[in-house]
């Protein structure tokens, strides 16, 4: 019995040396509070400024892409929109129907944006605001990112597991 508690002791021992080499991480407080609003805020970081906009709650946004008429449009997943923004800050949204679920966005080789919808459609929206719902084979595919390839048409990914494409052409 002796010898077995000499090797537990021995092994707490090594225990204890290996946790005294380690630098285990330390907690800290922070006497700062949280800012009571951060709409909009500026942040010096450097070389440049950060700006922030704020959005409609609820509307989960998810991707934003450069448009081809020089502003900026995004998706709002559960918001069920397409939106636009200027630089300066202007925002236009753009309704979907119900349980669209807007994913990503890109700006098309066609100068329009084209956009995924978790309800099983690829969408496409002008840059004057018509929006088009075009429903893919099976519903259930789940479209999630899309973008405009180096050949002129648009790939997208499905959470399925598939890559798809689509031309301009219809081909």
């Amino acid at each position: 019995m002796k010898p077995t508690r000499v090797l537990s002791w021995g092994a707490l021992g090594m225990v204890l040396v290996a946790l005294v080499g380690c630098q285990l991480p330390t907690a800290t407080t922070s006497s700062h509070p949280p800012p009571a609003t951060a709409t909009p805020a500026l942040t010096t970081v450097p070389p440049g400024t950060i700006t922030r906009f704020a959005l409609p709650a609820g509307g989960d946004p998810h991707s934003i892409t450069s448009g081809p008429d020089g502003n900026l449009w995004f998706t709002e997943y559960n918001g069920n929109r397409i939106g636009r923004m200027t630089t300066q800050g202007a925002l236009t949204l753009f309704a979907l129907p119900a349980n669209c679920a807007p994913e990503s966005i890109t700006t098309g080789p066609d100068g329009n944006l084209w956009f995924t919808a978790q309800s099983g459609n690829i969408g496409k929206i002008t840059p004057a605001g018509k929006v088009t719902l075009y429903p893919l084979a099976e519903s259930t595919l789940g479209p999630e990112q899309i973008i405009a390839g180096p050949d002129s048409a648009l790939w997208f990914i499905e959470d399925s597991g598939y890559i798809g494409r689509i031309t301009m052409a219809g081909g």
